[in-house]
């Protein structure tokens, strides 16, 4: 994989951080639930969260937090759509989250009825995930695997995917409105996220950024790629260090 459930967790964590909000997942690859919250553990303290590293008022202070913070469904054989977005509504009236994570797209039940195409079922099934956004003051985050991806003619690179390599449809693409593609580079050590489409202007534009991920805290840094593989990889201009330990909460 190229780190898209990590990378989404950065920015779950950095939402319940800096503008105290509440998150829930459906996300059936992270279980068992203890080891995600272990990998959000390190995130949050600035490094590994194990008996060595971390000290017994750490640990109280980051279970304390992840307790009130971020909240895990799995309903139990019943992962069709709607089941999954009544459970995350339940965690809306109870707990009050801003975001829902489903991660990957292709753990939901999809029930496609008779005489419905593929691209029309993923078109349904993307605004059943606006409405409940919509109705519920709720961003909605959903990881979606890219087709297998073909080898650039004349190298040993793998293509970069976009949003309409996503299996299924371009749907995906046409009825989003964010698409934010993760593309790990392990020649160069780098992350690169594409943000290919953002409907509003006023929360941001198409582009392009690099960044660094720090393997003792799954954190990602913001840096400046190498002009070339096996150069060193500089921090972001402005900044003292490449990566930081300081603690989140």
């Amino acid at each position: 994989g190229h780190g898209k459930s990590d990378f989404v967790d950065e920015i779950v964590l950095r939402l319940c951080t800096r503008q105290d909000w509440r998150a829930g997942y459906f996300s059936p690859e992270n279980t068992p639930i203890e080891y995600h919250h272990a990998k959000l553990a390190e995130k949050l303290l600035g490094h590994r969260f194990r008996k060595d590293f971390s000290t017994e008022e750490e640990f109280a202070r980051v279970v304390d937090y992840l307790s009130q913070r971020v909240w895990h469904i799995l309903p139990d054989g019943d992962f069709t759509l709607g089941n999954v977005l009544s459970k995350a509504r339940e965690l809306v009236h109870r707990h009050g989250i801003r975001v829902f994570v489903i991660d990957p797209y292709n753990y939901i039940n999809h029930q496609i009825p008779a005489g419905m195409t593929e691209t029309g079922y993923i078109g349904s099934f993307m605004n059943s995930l606006a409405r409940f956004a919509r109705l519920n003051s709720c961003l909605v985050i959903l990881v979606a695997h890219p087709r297998k991806m073909n080898k650039q003619y004349g190298t040993q690179k793998t293509e970069v995917p976009t949003m309409y390599d996503i299996n299924g449809s371009a749907n995906f693409f046409n009825m989003t409105d964010y698409g934010i593609v993760v593309d790990r580079q392990d020649e160069m050590g780098i992350v690169y996220i594409h943000v290919e489409k953002t409907r509003f202007r006023n929360f941001g534009t198409k582009g392009n950024a690099a960044f660094c991920y720090d393997v003792t805290n799954g954190r990602y840094s913001p840096c400046t790629p190498p002009p070339e593989p096996g150069m060193q990889v500089q921090p972001w201009k402005g900044a003292k260090d490449l990566f930081s330990s300081e603690g989140w909460i």
